[in-house]
């Protein structure tokens, strides 16, 4: 999942892994959310990005712990994946340590600035990105394309 604040990352995990269950009640379904790691961790006061060390760490860790465990699984991993060599750096780490590599899909998210915005405006504490924050990454992000990497497919959503 790639895409800025606000686009829409969250609710659409959470819509398909609703279709995939209906489909196969028996399904392996993980979504592994950086902001949830991120809010479990963070104290009082804290930053926003003041463990992110520690909550990469904990994102990649649960992501490799459902493909070692697990021989067939579906793994939503919930995060901005800003740029295409953070993706790329993440998907090798990950390849890797895993005796062979699970398929993959990029899902973009391509939603204009303003949604991003009204829909950020629409969580509250902790979980609202600074306006400020959120437009700068929303200019920085970069969508996947398959020279980064030999994904079995890119999704574009759009949401506006």
């Amino acid at each position: 999942m790639s895409g800025p604040p606000g686009s829409g990352k969250t609710t659409y995990c959470k819509k398909q892994m609703a279709l995939i269950k209906q489909k196969d009640p028996e399904a392996m379904i993980y979504h592994i959310s950086r902001d949830a790691i991120r809010f479990s961790i963070l104290e009082e006061g804290e930053e926003y990005f003041a463990k992110e060390e520690q909550v990469k760490q904990i994102f990649f860790s649960r992501i490799l712990f459902c493909f070692l465990n697990w021989e067939h699984c579906y793994v939503f991993a919930d995060a901005t994946f800003l740029s295409p060599k953070y993706r790329k750096n993440f998907l090798e780490k990950l390849f890797k340590l895993l005796p062979e590599a699970p398929a993959v899909c990029a899902v973009n998210f391509k939603t204009d600035l303003n949604t991003c915005i009204a829909q950020n405006n629409m969580r509250t504490g902790r979980e609202r990105v600074p306006e400020e924050v959120l437009t700068k990454m929303y200019y920085r992000y970069i969508p996947p394309t398959e020279k980064e990497y030999p994904y079995e497919r890119i999704l574009v959503i759009k949401n506006e």
